[in-house]
């Protein structure tokens, strides 16, 4: 029996395109062997950074069944792991080049433009937009489930590359460091007033908690429209980055801004102009552009000698919602001062040489409260009856910070700066803020101690620390240790 005359050619053609499906899924094959091969020799610093055209990375067109989606690609336990953006499936390549699934995720769609990376052999995942908005999760994989996992911190950056944000890992540090804008939610209307600032924001990811406040982005330096697209480079020194025709380096960790020397930035930016899809990365001490186009692999060396700092800032603090030094300073001199007065009516002192009597005559057996009571006049006594005890009139957070000092000053011990941040709640906060809440706290006490007792001495003295001349700590008044109540 003969075969239909059209078979014979339906065949062939079948034959050419299941042989040239063949030839391409070994070549995509050999290309990510490749990658995989440079990858373990010389491994990236964190994260693989994108350029790219469109909406997609110009993918390496390997034989996914998952459809055509944005990769991320990381090194983890020596092995390329590949995340599809908009999911959480999770893929992995052995040493035959084959692809695999590692998760089994069902959800889709959440986190689309997330930031992906790996931690003490952990892939992480921050951040992404799905459902009409903006998400600031961090999530790890778990390989004993073969699931995704949500980590608890102290609050959420909203997180898509790209988009609104662009990401520095700082691998050395354990910082993952976000620069956003805060986006606009979809169902708000475009009229409504909205936050036009640039913001820096900072992971610890031994504690996964953030700055409890974002630092404010210089704008200048963040130049125009395009800056969540700048980045080129995840380098040690910092995000090497594209902006304006200029090769820039931005040192988050110290916050700093670099340019790249002449040369280096010439090569950089032949690289940047030719290629509509790349895939960069930084080892040890060079930096690596892939074309997944061309299916090439371009090494060129970079170090320190290449930057040239300046003293531009990337961000500044933003404005504490506290009373600056010189208000707090005038708020206590107020109370202070009322204070004053209100004792000095209670206690019907006419005299002025009463108070240096006071100040001169105390007995190491008495209180303070005792010392006073005894030098007033009988009958101003019998008037003003009995005064409140010293730390009635005190908040709570200065009694507890009063006790601390006292608990350990009576044992022989001085105060931290540490232990002082924590009674009044502010360990967590900006350096300049715990700076501020801390002396005005403690020249309030004084000032009430002053008020209070008639006395010139401060209740509560500092000095500074032996190991470093920068901090300092505190103690009590030798004189007044056991007579505070």
């Amino acid at each position: 029996m003969k075969s239909p005359k059209l078979l014979t050619p339906v065949l062939t053609v079948i034959s050419i395109v299941l042989l040239s499906s063949m030839i391409n899924v070994l070549h995509g094959q050999s290309f990510l062997s490749q990658l995989q091969q440079t990858l373990k020799k010389d491994p990236p610093y964190g994260l693989l950074h994108y350029k790219f055209m469109g909406d997609t990375l110009g993918d390496f067109h390997y034989p996914l069944s998952f459809g055509r989606t944005r990769h991320h690609y990381m090194l983890h336990k020596k092995q390329v792991v590949i995340q599809l953006d908009g999911t959480g499936k999770l893929l992995q390549m052995d040493s035959l080049g084959q692809l695999s699934r590692m998760d089994s995720s069902q959800y889709e769609g959440y986190n689309f433009g997330a930031f992906n990376f790996v931690y003490k052999d952990t892939v992480f995942s921050l951040g992404g937009y799905g459902f009409w908005q903006f998400n600031g999760q961090l999530r790890y994989f778990n390989e004993k489930t073969n699931s995704w996992s949500v980590c608890k911190s102290n609050t959420t950056v909203p997180i898509r590359q790209w988009f609104n944000a662009q990401v520095y890992y700082d691998v050395k540090g354990g910082k993952i460091y976000a620069v956003y804008a805060i986006p606009q939610p979809e169902w708000i209307l475009e009229t409504e007033k909205h936050d036009e600032n640039l913001y820096v924001q900072c992971l610890d990811l031994q504690t996964k908690l953030w700055w409890d406040k974002p630092k404010i982005a210089d704008r200048q330096v963040f130049k125009g429209s395009g800056w969540a697209g700048m980045a080129m480079f995840n380098a040690p020194e910092g995000m090497i980055a594209f902006i304006f025709k200029e090769v820039k380096i931005f040192d988050f960790k110290n916050n700093r801004l670099g340019s790249i020397r002449i040369a280096k930035a010439r090569e950089l930016s032949e690289m940047w102009y030719q290629s509509e899809h790349l895939m960069m990365y930084s080892g040890k001490d060079s930096l690596y552009a892939i074309n997944p186009t061309h299916k090439t692999i371009h090494k060129m060396s970079f170090g320190k000698a290449d930057i040239e700092w300046s003293a531009k800032a990337l961000y500044t603090e933003p404005e504490s919602n506290h009373p600056s030094q010189s208000s707090v300073l005038v708020l206590v001199g107020m109370i202070a001062s009322a204070t004053g007065i209100l004792l000095w009516r209670r206690r019907g002192v006419s005299k002025p040489q009463e108070k240096s009597t006071i100040a001169a005559t105390i007995n190491p057996n008495e209180s303070i409260q005792e010392t006073v009571e005894k030098q007033i006049p009988e009958t101003t006594q019998l008037t003003a009856s009995r005064p409140v005890p010293f730390s009635d009139t005190l908040t709570t957070v200065e009694k507890g910070l009063l006790e601390l000092i006292l608990k350990n000053s009576a044992a022989g011990k001085m105060t931290s700066v540490l232990q002082v941040n924590e009674v009044l709640g502010i360990a967590r906060k900006d350096v300049k803020s715990q700076n501020n809440i801390r002396a005005s706290t403690l020249q309030m006490i004084n000032h009430k101690f002053t008020a209070y007792s008639g006395l010139h001495d401060e209740l509560i003295m500092k000095q500074r620390t032996a190991f470093d001349k920068r901090f300092f700590e505190y103690f009590i008044h030798a004189k007044y240790i056991h007579k505070v109540k």
